[in-house]
């Protein structure tokens, strides 16, 4: 009793906030980019080196944040799309088919 058997979760969501947050770092450049990347890294080493996730989960973890950012790239553009192509169209010709 008392003794730390470790914790397993599939996948960890601290690691896909990590790697969420470091693709976020590239996107705005370089160096915020390295510097959260380490930090993922330091996430994904430290929970499997405390035993509260299996090395598996991590792998998971990342993928599932490469997976996230992939949708959400998908519904940004989408969404943006459809809010061009409405601000394109005249006020006046919405009114114009509508008689």
């Amino acid at each position: 009793m008392g003794r730390n058997i470790g914790i397993s979760a599939m996948p960890s969501m601290h690691i896909v906030m990590a790697v969420l947050i470091a693709i976020a770092g590239w996107r705005i450049n370089k160096w915020w980019g390295a510097g959260l990347t380490a930090l993922a890294a330091i996430v994904v080493i430290g929970s499997i080196h405390l035993a509260w996730h299996y090395a598996v989960d991590g792998i998971a973890g990342t993928a599932l944040a490469l997976v996230f950012w992939w949708v959400a790239g998908i519904i940004v553009r989408a969404h943006f799309r459809l809010h061009v192509a409405a601000e394109t169209i005249p006020v006046g010709a919405v009114a114009q088919r509508a008689t």
